[in-house]
């Protein structure tokens, strides 16, 4: 396949590691007045004969999931209407008020008004904030006890479902959600109040788990909730709306289904990792193939409806039982206490390939060869193993997010400090002190819906074998966030 040169322009002062990935091929220079450039090649964006059935077994795998609880596809917001009437007459509309999500939200009220529903309060609510403050779940929280209604309506993005979704369980209680525990909230079972959730990006798959992420008052650490009543009941999601939404949205959501993807394959037991690796390997090449069009504005709507299926099989992904390397678990509960945990997230997932190599190679091997094919790795992986095949795998991983415009370093994240690297590695610690690891999903029991065979079991608690093991975690997490801090996979081979 041969490359192009990206119109996505990187500075010149390449890391090392940038160097090493780009190796094969010269950078050419670009200036603009004062300004000089490098723009890094990279392979087009495909979508071969086999792009369709990817779609379709992606497709399959979330429909057995939802059912027809949801509605997936273009201009499908027509059917809001009658997912909310089924749930009640009189909702509580919570919405985001950016300008890209205007369209959705016309929609949207078109069709409860068509289905007869009344809209609680006679407004539009505004929504949570992004990173979802908890300020703001304690204000929608009171706005359900107030105004009493049959049924929640939440239309945004990740911030605005997950506010809802945490302002639900906090208004049965009459209480501020507690910074360190779940007690007293009920997660499990029927959510309080039926949700039903409009999804306008594609990334979180909010409107399909049963997660929601607050950020502490403080600003400086995130708690996670989690458990079936977290689960919106109903949920719809027009891939066409994602038309308007800013690139930095489009791309922290693909990233962020990548690492989703790649978490559950190297997290899942060996009795599923057969499984585990065929739906991130969807995932994976599903971005691959679309996300370059998506960014070029070609192939329209088809390239965008395979982009959302992408995340909304990562996400489920994510809700998995995952039950095999317990320093990649670690991995995921360090990065759920820092603010802009989703691109902190996406950014550290070839580090965490490269991590952990000598403990999944096989499944590390696997996920190289799409990488391979797409053309971001040029190396005969054939011949390699241990840390040179974590370093070739993670470099082609980087190769796509730099020739998409993507940071990959965490002091790129919006809001970050060392106070929640420091915060994060607080929390591995307090957990590898447990004996179990249910500590990694709060009371999330059995809550977790089936995405085929890997998601079937809850494993009771299991012991850590001994102190080294707590040690080797430890040390493979710092590892991990040191590349991630430095942008740097040579850390991890050295």
């Amino acid at each position: 396949m041969s490359p192009f040169y990206s119109a996505i322009a990187v500075k010149s002062r390449l890391r090392p590691d940038l160097r090493a990935v780009n190796s094969s091929e010269r950078p050419r220079i670009y200036r603009e007045g004062k300004h000089t450039w490098k723009v890094i090649p990279m392979p087009r964006g495909t979508r071969d004969p086999s792009a369709t059935e990817l779609q379709a077994r992606a497709s399959e795998l979330v429909a057995q999931a939802r059912g027809d609880r949801y509605s997936f596809g273009p201009r499908v917001n027509s059917s809001a209407g009658a997912q909310v009437a089924a749930e009640g007459q009189r909702a509580l509309v919570i919405a985001s008020q950016s300008r890209w999500n205007a369209p959705t939200l016309r929609s949207a009220l078109g069709s409860l008004r068509s289905s007869r529903v009344i809209i609680a309060g006679g407004q539009v609510f505004r929504g949570a904030r992004p990173g979802t403050p908890s300020e703001d779940v304690s204000r929608i929280a009171s706005l359900i006890r107030g105004l009493r209604p049959d049924c929640i309506v939440a239309i945004g993005g990740g911030s605005i479902i997950d506010g809802a979704k945490a302002a639900n369980i906090q208004a049965v209680g009459d209480q501020r959600m507690k910074q360190q525990s779940n007690a007293g909230l009920p997660s499990e079972g029927r959510p309080p109040i039926p949700l039903v959730a409009i999804q306008t990006a594609a990334g979180s798959a909010s409107h399909l788990t049963n997660l929601a992420w607050v950020a502490n008052t403080n600003g400086r650490s995130v708690r996670l909730i989690s458990g079936s009543a977290v689960t919106p009941v109903r949920a719809v999601f027009d891939s066409t709306v994602t038309r308007t939404a800013p690139r930095g949205v489009v791309l922290d959501g693909a990233f962020y289904g990548v690492f989703r993807g790649i978490h559950a394959a190297l997290c899942a037991s060996d009795d599923h990792s057969a499984e585990a690796l065929d739906g991130a390997g969807l995932v994976i090449e599903l971005t691959l193939q679309n996300l370059p069009r998506v960014l070029a504005d070609q192939e329209g709507d088809e390239a965008r409806e395979a982009m959302a299926i992408a995340t909304d099989l990562a996400g489920l992904l994510a809700i998995s039982k995952h039950e095999g390397l317990p320093a990649a678990q670690a991995i995921w509960l360090a990065l759920a206490q820092i603010p802009g945990h989703m691109r902190a997230s996406a950014i550290i997932a070839p580090y965490l390939v490269g991590a952990f190599v000598n403990r999944a190679e096989r499944r590390v091997r696997a996920i190289g060869e799409i990488y391979q094919r797409a053309g971001y790795i040029q190396k005969d992986m054939d011949g390699l193993s241990g840390r040179k095949l974590g370093a070739a795998v993670a470099g082609g991983m980087l190769r796509f997010m730099i020739g998409s415009g993507y940071p990959t370093s965490l002091p790129s994240v919006p809001g970050f400090s060392w106070l929640g690297i420091a915060g994060a590695m607080e929390a591995v610690t307090g957990w590898l002190q447990r004996s179990d690891d249910e500590a990694l999903y709060a009371d999330a029991g059995t809550a977790r819906p089936r995405v085929g065979p890997w998601s079937a079991s809850n494993t009771s608690a299991r012991p850590w074998r001994s102190n080294a093991e707590r040690a080797e975690i430890l040390s493979a997490v710092q590892a991990t966030f040191a590349a991630a801090m430095s942008g740097d996979v040579g850390v991890l081979t050295s």
